[in-house]
């Protein structure tokens, strides 16, 4: 939960941020600094940070996961509310926003559990898919170019690739 206020306050900070099973608390920050390039990974059951949030007490809750990942798109100035790319694959549904600022870059990926971290989690945080290497999370390239990329082109373990539209 914290990593998302500071990535929101100080976005060149690091090379990327990737947060598991947590969001912004409540209330949700009216903006961010700039773009950002943010891996969220959470599970699809989780109930100790659910994905809609929830209130621990009187004036202090958690923020929503949709809602927080909307002040990402504003912050890194995607065209699109809805994803460029869905990916299914290796435990991970994965909503992908493409175009956006250069230099920034936006996935959400669900699993099939609760709160924490799931397995496999840390092979795909260096490799989640083949936008990775192509440049999602780094420069970002257009979706004809990430559909011509393969797990050998990439040096990439073929564990972490999902497919891909042509």
């Amino acid at each position: 939960r914290h990593l998302h206020r500071i990535a929101c306050a100080h976005p060149g900070d690091f090379a990327a941020y990737a947060p598991v099973s947590g969001s912004f608390w409540r209330p949700h920050p009216e903006n961010c600094a700039g773009p950002v390039r943010l891996l969220h990974t959470h599970g699809w059951r989780d109930q100790v940070v659910p994905l809609e949030g929830r209130e621990i007490r009187a004036g202090f809750a958690q923020g929503d996961v949709f809602e927080a990942m909307q002040i990402w798109r504003v912050a890194n100035r995607c065209v699109r509310h809805y994803p460029d790319l869905f990916e299914i694959g290796d435990g991970f549904w994965r909503r992908v926003w493409l175009d956006c600022a250069a230099g920034s870059a936006l996935e959400l990926a669900l699993f099939d559990g609760g709160h924490g971290v799931p397995r496999g989690w840390s092979a795909c945080t260096r490799c989640p898919s083949a936008r990775i290497r192509a440049g999602a999370i780094w420069p970002t390239p257009t979706p004809r170019a990430v559909s011509t990329m393969t797990a050998a082109s990439m040096n990439c373990r073929p564990t972490c690739i999902a497919s891909l539209p042509s």
